[in-house]
């Protein structure tokens, strides 16, 4: 069957993220366990990391990452069809998913859910997210094949969620773990197009590629939400002035023996995912491409920089140092700020790669779409902060409600 129609391709439309103001020094850490500022600094690349309250709770921040990617794109709650939020039930809550009470938060009428997959969840969310669009757009096809297709299909859009507020679930005595891990959600909007230069050029969406090895599933691992942690306390962080409740953690993880496969494994996900979708190595826009890396830790990201062709700045790697690895947050957060920062143009490239528990590794995929977003479409941190308390006092009505 032949469609002589022509079809729309899948974009991202918009971008958004919520990294909590608050940090957590090295000088900090230096007072509450057995390490020094260079001692983590040579190892991890990281000198502070940012550490959310508890009037930032997880479905707090992810709504604001939504409400900030939702004004990038022009859009409005009532405008989204699905919501997949990519996080490791970090929250409060194991039931109900994180993304129902972000669904409520926004004010979005759509069916929502979570997603883990480790580290790699957000890639796995929003590929997840084009399926979602791409099945709408084949069911209608093998329906009416001669039909126009219908607005409900075209007007279909997905947001995608992916953060976590792992800090709270660490052991704050294990040097090897506590001076890694942060808080914070990266947000997108992928949705149709049917502009022509987005048809003409194949902007959009291009593809993922995942891989499994459960082998290795024990050098890294955390136990499920029906675990103590979540309904015990061990103790009281305090930084900078702050003071958060730290739930009994039960989080470990072998570094030494991580590194080599994380390496090995993002590597062959920006190859494999190269060589799907048919780039051409000599090309121009090959040469160009932007690496948006998992940023586990700055070790690990030199690394597989080194493996690939580019220039360092086309390997991203800014959150480490300011935000500490705040899970399968770290390159949506950076899509963010490439978005923003105007690093990404109509045109470019742009590879997302990641690896996490499982071990589950991968990458997607796009040829970006976007033009650096205009003033009014920029949400200030003063403005996150407004949201924050706006979000804050309606999940704590959302609480309040809780049957005993």
């Amino acid at each position: 069957m032949v469609y002589t129609q022509q079809l729309p391709r899948i974009i991202i439309s918009g971008t958004g993220s919520a990294v909590p103001p608050h940090r957590l020094s090295n000088p900090d850490l230096e007072k509450m366990v057995d390490t020094s500022n260079d001692w983590i600094i040579e190892r991890t690349g990281i000198s502070e990391r940012a550490i959310s309250t508890q009037y930032e709770p997880l479905p707090v921040l992810g709504a604001v990452a939504g409400h900030v990617a939702l004004k990038s794109a022009g859009l409005t709650a009532k405008d989204i069809g699905l919501i997949i939020f990519a996080n490791h039930k970090s929250g409060t809550f194991a039931v109900p998913d994180n993304a129902t009470i972000v669904q409520y938060l926004l004010g979005a009428e759509c069916p929502a859910h979570d997603q883990n997959g480790g580290c790699t969840g957000g890639i796995i969310a929003e590929s997840a997210g084009y399926n979602a669009l791409a099945g709408k757009l084949y069911a209608h096809l093998m329906r009416n094949p001669e039909e126009e297709i219908p607005h409900d299909v075209l007007n279909f859009k997905v947001l995608v969620l992916a953060g976590d507020t792992l800090s709270h679930v660490l052991n704050y005595k294990d040097r090897a773990t506590c001076i890694l891990l942060s808080d914070g959600v990266g947000a997108a909007v992928l949705q149709f197009s049917l502009d022509q230069t987005v048809l003409e050029k194949k902007y959009g969406f291009l593809g993922c590629y995942l891989n499994a090895d459960g082998s290795l599933g024990p050098n890294l691992w955390w136990k499920s939400g029906v675990g103590p942690q979540f309904s015990s306390v061990d103790g009281n962080l305090t930084y900078g002035g702050h003071e958060a409740q730290v739930k009994r953690p039960d989080f470990h993880m072998d570094g030494q023996v991580v590194f080599k496969p994380a390496v090995r494994m993002m590597t062959e996900a920006f190859e494999k995912i190269v060589e799907q979708e048919h780039i051409d190595k000599s090309s121009p826009e090959y040469s160009q491409m932007m690496i948006d890396p998992h940023q586990a830790n700055w070790r690990i990201v030199d690394a597989v920089r080194k493996r690939t062709p580019f220039a360092p700045e086309q390997v991203y790697a800014e959150g480490i140092k300011k935000y500490g690895n705040n899970s399968l947050g770290t390159y949506m957060v950076a899509q963010d700020e490439l978005h923003v920062g105007g690093h990404l143009y109509p045109g470019r490239l742009l590879a997302k790669v990641a690896f996490g528990a499982g071990f589950i590794w991968g990458a997607d995929l796009h040829r970006w779409a976007l033009n650096r977003p205009k003033p009014s479409q920029i949400t200030s941190d003063a403005e996150k902060q407004a949201l924050v308390r706006m979000y804050y006092s309606k999940y704590s009505e959302w609480v309040s409600q809780l049957c005993a």
